[in-house]
Order: structure tokens, then C-alpha cells, then sequence
């Protein structure tokens, strides 16, 4: 393999750990708005009783 091979394989793992942690990323914030969210609503029925 010469060297531009590699630089080849190195530049579509480095994208592939991008994207890949992008899209983890975007999960966990949704589903950390939802704990969220559910947290906010389990204070407020706490506060009326």
C-alpha cells in the first residue's frame, strides 16, 4: 500500500468517527431535553400538593 492509500483510509475513519459521534451527540441532547422535561413536570406536581 503507498502512502495515499492511507491517507485515504485515515480520512474516511476520521469522517466516520465524526459522524458517528455527531449522531451520539444529538441523541443524548434529546434525550437529556426529555429527562429534562420530565423532571420539570414531576417539580411542579410536587409544588401543588
Amino acid at each position: 500500500m503507498n502512502s495515499e492509500t492511507y491517507f485515504w483510509a485515515a480520512f474516511i475513519v476520521l469522517w466516520v468517527v465524526i459522524i458517528g459521534y455527531s449522531i451520539f451527540l444529538v441523541q443524548r441532547n434529546s434525550q437529556l431535553k426529555r429527562t429534562l422535561a420530565q423532571m420539570k413536570e414531576h417539580l411542579k406536581e410536587s409544588q401543588k400538593r
